[in-house]
């Protein structure tokens, strides 16, 4: 029975890192994202409002920002240095009701086979600066092609107990407070906690537009605009009707 777990206990870990067996390679254009499942370029940004009892106040500002330059990262045994990536700044706010905020930003790279990997994200609440691959996260953030098993989003810290799956793929079309969107996939994200499994769903063309809990399903925060702005610095749209 031991060594049955210590096998299990490995094998998560070497899934956590990466979905394939075959080496990474970032190319000199990996900063401009083309995964239709994470529509990100300089200037766009996207805003999402919490619904429902929990949730209300709660919002998720994501704006992308410029580019940057990131060494250090691993994926596996790989390490990457000098790799071009995009810039996004991402605001959580209100979370849950807890009044729990945070501000990151998140630097993006795309490697030669479409995936999407959050090479670095630093907190500016807890001024930490997390690499892919250190103790903070391993995995994939979105593939090019969804699957049933693969990695997307991100969890932190990750570990084999915490970890983001992708658990459903083939969504015809999936309808929001804000919007229908095609062809969709649904995450979940897990907690060494069951009761604080969070469940996300992501559409082509738009990225994730609804976040919720298993614990609490009637809570969501969807997406409800979406737009482009040169600004540099962050703006957080106010909630509106």
């Amino acid at each position: 029975m031991r060594s049955k777990l210590i096998f299990s206990a490995v094998l998560a870990a070497l899934l956590l890192i990466s979905p394939s067996a075959g080496a990474v390679e970032f190319g000199p254009n990996s900063a401009n994202i083309t995964n239709p499942y994470l529509p990100l370029k300089v200037g766009v940004w996207s805003f999402s409002q919490g619904v429902g009892t929990n949730w209300n106040n709660r919002i998720f500002y994501t704006h992308a920002v410029g580019k940057e330059t990131v060494s250090g990262a691993k994926i596996g045994e790989q390490v990457f240095n000098n790799v071009k990536s995009l810039k996004a700044h991402v605001i959580i706010t209100d979370d849950g009701g807890n009044y729990q905020h945070e501000f990151f930003t998140m630097s993006f790279a795309q490697d030669t086979d479409g995936n999407v990997w959050v090479l670095k994200n630093y907190s500016h609440m807890a001024n930490i600066t997390g690499l892919l691959g250190g103790e903070y996260f391993q995995s994939m953030f979105m593939p090019a092609v969804p699957a049933v098993g693969l990695p997307a989003g991100i969890k932190m810290p990750e570990d084999a107990q915490n970890y983001c799956r992708i658990v459903q793929v083939g969504i015809s079309s999936l309808t929001t407070t804000f919007g229908t969107y095609e062809d969709c996939f649904k995450v979940n994200c897990y907690d060494e906690d069951p009761g604080d499994t969070e469940v996300e769903y992501s559409c082509r063309g738009f990225g994730t537009v609804r976040t919720t809990t298993e614990a609490s399903p009637s809570d969501f925060m969807d997406l409800k605009e979406t737009g482009t702005s040169s600004l540099t610095r962050t703006v957080v749209i106010p909630l509106g009707d």
